[in-house]
């Protein structure tokens, strides 16, 4: 696996319960800093087709509307994206 180019956590160090899967917390972590999808694809290696199906996923899953409801969810139970995007491993 290669390294996480965010220094996100991976999935086992994650709060117990948590709602987002570690693909998903790596592009909610872009999504908050304002980054559309193109840069989101380029920044992780991944087509665009994927980070919409990522955030597609998340949002059907949580019963949201739209990225901006999403990062609101994630930061109202408890992810705080910005320190996630900033810890290293």
């Amino acid at each position: 696996m290669s390294p996480d180019p965010l220094g996100c956590r991976p999935p086992s160090t994650l709060r117990r319960g948590s709602a987002f899967t570690h693909r998903e917390l790596q592009v909610l972590i872009l999504v908050a800093k304002g980054m559309n999808t193109t840069a989101i694809a380029t920044n992780l290696r991944l087509s665009q087709n994927t980070v919409k199906h990522v955030i597609g996923k998340a949002l059907s899953r949580l019963g949201l509307r739209n990225r901006a409801h999403l990062v609101a969810y994630a930061f109202r139970n408890g992810v705080d994206l910005i320190d996630l995007g900033n810890e290293r491993v």
